[in-house]
């Protein structure tokens, strides 16, 4: 296992909202994790019903802050886990196991699992990224944002947006919401997608880019500034620069435009 130094981890402190006199009525709980993570590794937030935020830091270490919220169900009995591993930190919002279900469990990438049941508590994670450290992003119910990084983000949401701006790579995924995606890199190191049922697409990039694209939609208009070939009704290709890695938009019901002023 590589370097994790100074990581720290600030005990959850309840705060209850005005009006509320018991553990089960709307109230907040504040944790805050902080770590030094490898540049090449990544920082990954896995949630289920709440909003994930990024940012750039100019420092060397990866702040989250996650505040909880909950109207039925009572935040405390959500856990905020750190899972550290040899491609960075994996932080999820734990739900209570649900009897008679596998236990829910936090792991890397795609493994883990969580299941909420009826607990409406939602997440809400808040997270500086140094330039470097990748920024990978789960949610279900809830939007992603991640604003001038300095980095390689993946973000992927069900039930919501997701809107990102980076220096690096960058690939996004939703089912119902809009995608909003712009990348400063021009040669790519792997493909990107950027892909979504109900919800329109943009993405900005470099007007050097090389890159293989592929436009698809069902129901929508494309609007590429590039030269392309209908390969069939809502399937368009062509290629920028000199070509190279796949650059892949695709929609079912929304309208997608790739943006070359970058």
């Amino acid at each position: 296992m590589k370097r994790k130094l100074n990581v720290t981890f600030l005990a959850a402190t309840a705060l209850v909202a005005v009006g509320c006199g018991d553990a089960n009525g709307p109230m907040t709980v504040d944790s805050e994790w902080s770590g030094n993570i490898s540049r090449g590794d990544h920082i990954e937030i896995k949630g289920v019903n709440g909003d994930i935020f990024a940012s750039a830091t100019s420092g060397d270490y990866v702040i989250v802050t996650v505040a909880k919220e909950g109207n039925d169900s009572d935040p405390n009995e959500v856990e905020i886990e750190v899972v550290t591993h040899d491609e960075g930190v994996t932080i999820c919002a734990m739900y209570p196991d649900v009897p008679g279900e596998q236990p829910n469990v936090c792991a890397p990438g795609t493994g883990g699992r969580v299941n909420t049941q009826d607990n409406d508590v939602t997440v809400t994670f808040s997270v500086a990224v140094p330039a470097g450290v990748g920024f990978l992003a789960y949610t279900v119910n809830g939007s992603v944002t991640a604003m001038d990084l300095e980095s390689d983000a993946r973000a992927y949401t069900v039930n919501g947006s997701v809107d990102i701006s980076t220096s690096q790579h960058a690939t996004a995924g939703t089912v119902n919401g809009s995608i909003d995606a712009r990348i400063g890199v021009t040669d790519l190191d792997y493909d990107l997608s950027f892909a979504t049922v109900n919800g329109d697409i943009f993405v900005q990039v470099p007007a050097n880019m090389n890159a293989d694209v592929q436009l698809q939609t069902v129901n929508g208009s494309v609007t590429a500034d590039m030269q392309f070939t209908i390969v069939s009704p809502g399937d368009i290709r062509g290629a920028l620069g000199l070509g190279g890695r796949s650059l892949l938009m695709s929609a079912v019901n929304g309208s997608l435009e790739l943006d070359t002023r970058g």
